[in-house]
């Protein structure tokens, strides 16, 4: 076989890895029809999007929603919301004795998993007697400790009558060598089980006053007792790529050293120079491409690149915090910047993140507030005088992330991420509150309240 027969097949090799290994993820979709509409739902990693398609003519709501509970398992053993993490303290009040809780996080009025809450993720629905619009929901549940499993009921919900419109089943699981799964375990569209039942009827009679006016408890809770400062376990389990770095070096030199035996046994024709350069190019090609997948897609800048003592430099920044731990519901991500000068873009900040970890938190709910110069510049100051805050370290189960965007969609454009532990979250919050004005009223309560749902009292 000569020399361009090979680099034929090498090249088909390559082709073929490149462009479908990468596409290879876990994706399922799939449906199931009840009498009231139909679930739909697409699974793609251990992230699910469930579709409730309400059937015109066998119902009349104005306002659809999902509903959602869930009970954790470790080890085989059921577990209370705080035995799985001190951070979900929040939700023991909530829990049946057989530990199915609502699906929710800090501070939710209501019992719906996209409702009206600023936390909640999805959009509601509706269906007259010829029109339908679904209602939708994604979730990435993730665990920090091998042997965990997650069952879930999400049932399809009428706030205008009460009426129940369907149920499906599903579960999360992450088994002894840390390998992930999501899978729909309904076989059929069910009425809601009695632990949905008792569940909604246990959350809301906590979440209501005695004049029907739905309220925060825990928050209620914590800001009479004070925030406490407990310290968990870091949340997120690295998700390896398919097709690693350090499989392509290796296939890259495995091809070379293919090469080199056949023309040691002289069945590899070396007659024309062109042909020894394409060979060389392949090689370089597998390896650089191997090393260029390690961390981020583009490089990060060291945090004193981002420390200017110019105010009118901070027109120009933006700044998001996004939690990467332990969750069974998608959790806010906190995002800030001078909105008379840049325009927010999620997408600027994907190429400067870790390939490692999933980000889906930014895509679900963004609390997204204003700053003025004078305040980021005293936020960045203050924050670049603790070097925990400024690591560019990577860390392989991070609480939480901080990124830096200066000069956005510009050449100059930098970028600077931090990978966090619970610790460093909460400095940088208390940072983050001091430097605002007591008129950045927004900023404010949501900086406080992302600190309450990351920080449980003790």
């Amino acid at each position: 076989m000569n020399i361009r027969a090979i680099l034929r097949r090498g090249f088909f090799v390559f082709a073929v890895l490149a462009f479908t290994i990468p596409l290879a993820k876990p994706l399922n979709a799939g449906e199931l029809q009840g009498t009231y509409g139909t679930f739909k739902w697409t699974i793609t990693g251990t992230t699910i999007k469930i579709e409730f398609h309400p059937k015109a003519g066998e119902t009349v709501c104005s306002d659809i929603r999902l509903k959602q509970i869930y009970q954790a398992k470790q080890d085989g053993a059921v577990k209370t919301p705080s035995e799985i993490t001190p951070n979900w303290g929040y939700r023991d009040d909530d829990h049946l004795p057989s530990c199915w809780v609502i699906d929710h996080v800090y501070c939710e009025k209501d019992s719906n998993y996209n409702g009206d809450d600023s936390q909640d993720v999805g959009t509601g629905g509706s269906v007259d007697g010829t029109t339908s619009t679904p209602t939708t929901m994604t979730d990435r549940p993730s665990s920090s400790q091998n042997n965990r499993v997650y069952e879930f009921e999400t049932c399809a919900y009428c706030e205008d009558n009460g009426a129940w419109l369907g149920c499906i089943t599903w579960k999360y699981e992450k088994d002894g060598t840390g390998a992930e799964q999501v899978t729909v375990t309904a076989a059929e569209v069910t009425e809601p089980s009695t632990n949905m039942l008792d569940a909604e009827e246990e959350f809301d009679d906590n979440h209501t006053k005695p004049d029907d006016t739905k309220f925060c408890p825990e928050k209620e809770a914590d800001e009479a007792e004070g925030d406490g400062t407990k310290q968990t376990e870091r949340g997120s389990e690295i998700i390896l790529p398919l097709l690693s770095p350090s499989n392509m070096i290796l296939l890259g030199m495995a091809f070379l050293f293919v090469a080199w035996l056949k023309l040691r046994k002289g069945g590899l024709s070396m007659n024309h120079l062109h042909n020894v350069l394409l060979l060389a190019f392949c090689v370089i090609i597998f390896i650089s491409v191997g090393f260029l997948s390690f961390a981020q897609s583009d490089p990060i800048s060291p945090y004193s690149d981002f420390i200017s003592y110019v105010e009118d430099d901070y027109h120009y920044y933006q700044f998001k915090i996004t939690y990467l731990g332990e969750q069974t519901k998608s959790t806010p991500s906190l995002g800030f910047h001078d909105t008379s000068y840049t325009t927010w873009d999620i997408s600027r900040f994907e190429p400067y993140q870790y390939d490692e970890f999933n980000y889906d938190n930014d895509s679900q709910v963004m609390w997204k507030f204003d700053v003025q110069p004078h305040e980021m510049m005293w936020f960045v100051q203050e924050v670049g005088k603790d070097p925990n805050l400024t690591d560019t370290t990577f860390i392989s189960e991070p609480f939480a992330s901080f990124m830096i965007l200066r000069d956005p969609n510009t050449a100059s454009e930098k970028a600077f991420e931090g990978l966090m532990t619970q610790d460093e979250l909460a400095e940088l919050l208390y940072l983050l509150h001091e430097s605002l004005d007591w008129s950045n009223t927004e900023g404010i309560d949501y900086v406080h309240m992302y600190r309450l749902i990351h920080w449980p009292r003790d």
